[in-house]
């Protein structure tokens, strides 16, 4: 378990992954795994100038996912956008941008997804002023398993006279038809 405190904000996760959100491109989380993201410079390290990068959290079934952290950017010119679905393509869900003064006081970030909803995490920079950039956790809140629902097609117990006492191996054929 990892704590972080920021702002009045305690969160409290584990993770088993870090990922930097890279410079160009993109890469991706399979569905599950707690992550802590990154801009391209890392924890305390200033992000490189004219990026434009992203990370596809990927989720699925009954998985749903937090993000939450505290960033620091330039305003109005360094952005970490939350898109809906795998890619940039999606609905834009969410902008951030800004940074404290000093460059030692963030803001927080607090975003919810909707079940089954994969986020993209989108960060992308000018050439000029570059910060310290941002420390997400990105944490599934719910299993990403698809609930089985399953159609009967047929079973197939050999001859239908049976003997006290016998044991059979049976056959039985289900079909998922998705989630219930």
């Amino acid at each position: 378990n990892t704590n972080y405190t920021g702002l009045n904000l305690l969160v409290t996760y584990s993770a088993t992954t870090t990922l930097n959100v890279p410079t160009t491109g993109n890469n991706s989380v399979t569905c599950g795994t707690n992550t802590i993201l990154f801009d391209n410079g890392g924890r305390g390290a200033a992000y490189s100038p004219s990026i434009d990068g992203y990370t596809v959290l990927n989720c699925s079934g009954n998985g749903q996912i937090n993000i939450r952290g505290t960033f620091y950017t330039e305003s109005g010119w360094d952005y970490i956008r939350i898109y809906a679905g795998v890619g940039t393509g999606g609905t834009l869900l969410a902008t951030y941008s800004g940074a404290g003064t000093t460059n030692t006081a963030g803001y927080t970030l607090n975003y919810t997804g909707s079940v089954g909803q994969a986020l993209t995490v989108r960060f992308n920079s000018d050439g000029n002023t570059q910060y310290n950039g941002f420390e997400l956790a990105a944490i599934y809140l719910a299993n990403c398993v698809v609930p089985y629902q399953s159609q009967w097609i047929s079973m197939n117990v050999g001859t239908t006279d049976w003997c006290a006492g016998e044991i059979r191996n049976i056959t039985v054929t289900v079909k998922n038809i998705g989630s219930s």
